[in-house]
């Protein structure tokens, strides 16, 4: 005879695909951490719930388990936002056309894992509620002591990275290079451990288009580029000075009519870079080589580069430089190497000459990482919803 609770068998199934899904990928992927704590929210919930049972009043064991069910509901959004995903939009044009003005964006934070939280400020939910530090770490880049869950991969080069800057900053960049890389930028181009670094088809630059065919030019102008104070027009030398993607460039450089010309940078921000000048002669479109930190990675130390790490360096104490002997003085004693203590990356913008990134505010922290950005959720750019962004992956 057959007991009455025996379950369907699309019920254990249903329990089986779950197990599976939710407990033995994650461990597979070496997110054993994950299992554990869905195991352990999971487990509980159920004992929780078998307890409410025991409460004989009907109202109040409806009450209790409604009570029960939002209160795990809260816990269970808290650590997804903590731990798996988040979500931010994009506030300015920085990574265009990568990313657009009003994109939303997934932040995978499985990818290199999760920091794991500190105090309740750290919970966004519940930051609003308490009183924000007064200390800003604008003028530094102090590490932020958070330790990180293992992830399922590292961070990789042209990886679209979200993460925080000066401790208050949502900010969201490319990997251009990696700890213990050296990094190069030569009239624009970036080279990287040597190698011309492969930039993606959406990056853009500024340009200078030459046409030797003042039909061709009028064409192409009334036809594309008359767009008030997007474009520059040289009527007279038959050009146009502006912002173009790599794709564009590229579909216009075979032609026999236009010659393509990119502008470098010589003045405006420059002042600005984060090794600036007169301790440097960088600009945006020319600066290194760099070695990118590396934990455990020992430099010898003068003043010539220290300006390139000083903001690192400058929180172990109080620092000077000695020109004199070229070399850096910390805390009173003279100093000729200096190891690092851990890992930094430098982040671009794909909007080259409009991005406010690495070039200027310097090298970004593996604890200051938040996640990845695999894709766009949807669009609201220019105020209207755009379906070919819905659900887009991004490279």
């Amino acid at each position: 005879m057959k007991r009455l609770t025996n379950r369907p068998a699309y019920i254990t199934n249903y329990w089986l695909a779950a197990f599976i899904f939710f407990i033995i990928i994650p461990a597979a992927l070496g997110l054993l951490w994950l299992s554990l704590g869905i195991l352990v929210i999971a487990g509980s919930y159920k004992i929780l719930q078998k307890a409410c049972n025991y409460i004989k009043k009907p109202t109040l064991k409806s009450v209790a388990k409604n009570v029960l069910l939002a209160v795990y509901i809260f816990i269970v959004s808290i650590s997804l936002n903590l731990f798996v995903v988040e979500i931010y939009s994009i506030p300015s044009v920085s990574m265009e056309n990568t990313l657009l003005t009003g994109d939303y964006i997934l932040v995978n934070k499985l990818v290199y894992g999760p920091k794991l939280v500190r105090n309740a400020k750290e919970v966004s939910w519940l930051n609003f509620l308490l009183k924000p530090d007064n200390e800003s770490n604008k003028d530094n880049q102090k590490p932020y002591n958070h330790k990180r869950a293992k992830g399922i991969s590292k961070i990789k080069r042209g990886d679209i990275i979200v993460f925080k800057l000066y401790d208050e900053y949502i900010v969201v960049k490319r990997c251009i290079a990696l700890a213990g890389d050296t990094l190069n930028i030569i009239n624009g181009d970036i080279y990287v451990n040597g190698k011309k670094y492969a930039s993606a088809a959406t990056v853009k630059e500024k340009y200078k288009l030459i046409f030797k065919n003042k039909k061709t030019y009028k064409a192409l102008v009334d036809a594309k580029y008359r767009q008030p104070g997007q474009y520059h027009y040289n009527f007279q030398a038959q050009s146009i000075t502006g912002i173009f993607t790599r794709s564009e460039i590229s579909k216009l450089q075979p032609s026999p009519f236009v010659k393509v010309v990119k502008v470098i940078e010589t003045g405006q921000k420059n002042h600005e870079v984060f090794a600036a000048p007169p301790q440097t002669s960088w600009t945006i479109d020319n600066m290194g080589p760099i070695v990118i930190p590396k934990k455990g990675l020992t430099i010898r130390l003068t003043a010539a580069n220290y300006p390139v790490y000083q903001k690192i360096i400058n929180n172990t104490g109080h620092v000077k430089t000695d020109t004199a002997s070229n070399t850096v003085v910390i805390n009173g004693k003279h100093q000729t190497h200096y190891t690092f203590k851990e890992n930094y990356f430098f982040m671009m913008g794909d909007n080259r000459k409009e991005a406010m990134d690495s070039r200027f505010f310097g090298f970004i922290a593996d604890e200051q990482i938040i996640g990845k950005s695999p894709l766009i959720l949807f669009s609201n750019h220019d105020n209207k919803f755009k379906w070919d962004r819905f659900l887009k992956p991004v490279f």
